[in-house]
């Protein structure tokens, strides 16, 4: 009960104190994406497990903006950490892709390099090896 409360407790506030967003003004000729991916193995009450991601549109300067998110249920079985962070960077790089591809089209200009950040070292060493595959 005592969690329902703080609930409608925020809610009221939410009502009453209404949330805005400022975005600033961002040079795109010189912006990247920067994607930040992110999974949990086998969390959910059924075992599955749950990934998510944030893309950002930085320039140079520093500024960024939140372009796109996402955090849901993995839609395939993950056998192990790996393969759950691993599938959370691909949903990510790819939406990454489907947005970086709209922006050059609409804005006319190359498409935005992107940088991808994960918390799992095996696969950032995954990513970077340089041994063959057996």
């Amino acid at each position: 009960i005592a969690d329902l409360k703080m609930v409608n407790k925020t809610v009221k506030f939410l009502n009453k104190n209404p949330l805005t967003l400022k975005f600033k003004k961002l040079q795109l000729n010189d912006a990247v994406f920067v994607v930040f991916c992110d999974a949990s193995y086998g969390n959910l009450r059924d075992s599955s497990s749950q990934g998510g991601f944030i893309i950002f549109l930085v320039s140079l300067t520093g500024k960024c903006c939140p372009i796109t998110w996402q955090s849901r249920k993995i839609r395939r079985v993950c056998k192990s950490t790996l393969a759950a962070e691993s599938w959370a960077m691909i949903e990510a790089v790819e939406t990454c892709e489907l947005v970086q591809t709209q922006l050059s089209e609409i804005m006319k200009f190359e498409k935005p390099d992107v940088i991808v950040m994960t918390d799992c070292k095996s696969l950032h060493d995954s990513i970077h090896t340089s041994k063959k595959c057996r």
